[in-house]
Order: C-alpha cells, then structure tokens, then sequence
C-alpha cells in the first residue's frame, strides 16, 4: 500500500474476472496490526474481529459523513506538543499528515511551552514544518492538543457530538489513542 491509512477499495472477481462484489476498507488502521487497532478492540462488542471492524468502521464512517464535509466537527484543529519530539513519531509521517488532511482536513500546528524551546536544528525544523494555519480547517470546534509520540482516535476525529463544558480546566487525555514507539 502507498499509504497505510487511506480507504482501501477492493474489487471481488471469480476465476473468469467477472466482478462478483466491491468492498471498501474505510480505515485500514482499525485492522490487526494497524495504528488503530486497539481502538477496535475497546469497542468490540464480539469475538470476531472482522465483525467488529465492519460494524465500527460502518459507524465511524456513518458519524464522518453525517453532515458537511468541513464543518460541524467537535475537533476542528489538532496541535502537537514538540517537546521530545525528534521528527521520525507516526504523527510526523507523511503517510499520516497527507490521511488527515485528505480524509479529515486536518492538518497539524505546533504547540510549545516557554521551556520547549528548539534545541536541535531537526527540531526547530520540525517546528517550523508544522504551519500554524494549517489546523484551522474543520470550523470552531475543539482543538486536540496531542503528545508528539501520540495519535488522535479515529472517534475523536469523526466525532460530531462530543459535548463538553464550555471552560474545561484539564486537557483532554482520554479522547487520544498513546501511541509508543517501537
């Protein structure tokens, strides 16, 4: 695959190549093995795990395309803490940056304490790498503010309904799959 996070459509032919069925892979990431497989596995409701794939990204993809293509998300911007950061986290790769901004209109901004001050020039790079625009393209929604070794769940970035208090004193930890590195 170019790219691991992008739809998959897959076309289903019997031995004389006459097509017999379409089926689209809508998050390849929810998959055994994937960036997001453990988020299936918190929301399995059954042992096997192609039902469950099927049954959570069918509801993942039915909340993505419930309204406007662009607006009406509860996470409008996603911004990275860089701290620590050396350029090579999953959040990072091309792969990932060109899945959130085609499938989601996310793109990534840098956030930084007084403290995170770029200390490498890989780092300034990476900083400067992550347009501070570039989040702003989902509506007025939330902003998710991630770890850099951290990735967003696929429910938080389809998700059109999460209600929140309108002053929230804590960030948001628990709306994010933790990814480690490997």
């Amino acid at each position: 695959m170019i790219n691991p996070f992008m739809p998959v459509l897959l076309e289903l032919s019997d031995s004389f190549s006459v097509t017999q069925g379409y089926a689209l892979i809508t998050f390849p990431s929810l998959l055994r093995g994937g960036l997001h497989a453990v988020e299936r596995a918190a929301h399995s409701l059954a042992s096997n795990p192609m039902d469950e794939y099927w049954r959570i990204s069918q509801a993942l993809l039915g909340e993505l395309a419930a309204g406007p293509a662009r607006s009406g998300f509860a996470v409008s911007r996603l911004a990275v803490r860089t701290a620590g950061a050396t350029g090579a986290e999953r959040l990072f790769s091309p792969a990932f940056r060109g899945w959130l901004k085609t499938v989601f209109g996310l793109g990534l901004t840098a956030v930084s304490a007084p403290q995170d001050k770029a200390e490498t020039p890989g780092l300034e790079w990476l900083q400067a790498s992550l347009d501070p625009e570039e989040g702003h393209s989902r509506g007025t929604g939330m902003t998710l503010q991630l770890p850099c070794h951290g990735v967003p769940s696929l429910a938080a970035l389809v998700s059109r309904r999460m209600a929140l208090p309108k002053v929230i004193h804590r960030p948001l930890a628990r709306i994010l799959c933790a990814a480690k590195p490997v």
